[in-house]
C-alpha cells in the first residue's frame, strides 16, 4: 500500500452481525485481513461486469487474483480459490479521490449485502457519505495532507501513524 491509498475490505453484512443484529463499530485489524470472508457467501452473479464498470480490468501475477483499476491509484481485487470468492479488497487513492469510483464501490457493497472494513478494523457502512468520512480520517488522507508532517509522526512512533 502506498502512504496515500486507503484499504478496505468488503465483508459480508452477516459474518459481522452481533447476537443484537447489528454491528459492531471495530473489529481487530489482523482479523479484517487474515479472514476468507466470502467463504460462506457469494457475491452477485455479475460481480465482475459491476466491478467493470468502475474500473478498468487490471494486469494480475495469480491465476486466483482479478483486479480492476490501477496498482498506484484506486483498485478492486478479489481473490478466489478453485474458482471460489474468498476475499474481496479494496484501494482507494486518497490524493484524489474518484467520487464515481467511491460511489460505485458502496453501490458493489450494498449488492453483495457487505460493508466495508478499512485497515484499522472501522466497520463503515456503504454509503457515499459514510465511506467518504472513513477515507478523510485515514492515515491516508493525513499524509495527503502534509507528508512531512505524517513521515515525521511515523518516525518519531506517533500513535496515529506508527
Amino acid at each position: 500500500m502506498a502512504s496515500w491509498q486507503c484499504d478496505f475490505h468488503l465483508v459480508p453484512r452477516g459474518e459481522l452481525r452481533t447476537g443484537s443484529g447489528g454491528l459492531p463499530e471495530f473489529i481487530a485489524s489482523g482479523r479484517a485481513r487474515e479472514t476468507r470472508w466470502w467463504r460462506r457467501s457469494r457475491l452477485p452473479a455479475d460481480y465482475r461486469e459491476r466491478l467493470g464498470a468502475l474500473a478498468a480490468p487490471g494486469h494480475s501475477w495469480s491465476h486466483d487474483l482479478q483486479t480492476w483499476g490501477r496498482e498506484e491509484g484506486s483498485r478492486v481485487d478479489v481473490w478466489s480459490e478453485q474458482g471460489r470468492v474468498q476475499s474481496v479488497f479494496a484501494r482507494v487513492d486518497v490524493r484524489a479521490p474518484d467520487r464515481r469510483f467511491v460511489g460505485g464501490l458502496a453501490d458493489f457493497a450494498r449488492a453483495a449485502d457487505a460493508v466495508l472494513v478499512r485497515y484499522d478494523g472501522l466497520v463503515v457502512e456503504p454509503t457515499l457519505p459514510e465511506v467518504e468520512a472513513a477515507l478523510g480520517s485515514s492515515r491516508a488522507a493525513r499524509f495527503v495532507e502534509d507528508p512531512e508532517a505524517y513521515l515525521t509522526r511515523v518516525r518519531l512512533g506517533g500513535l496515529e501513524d506508527g
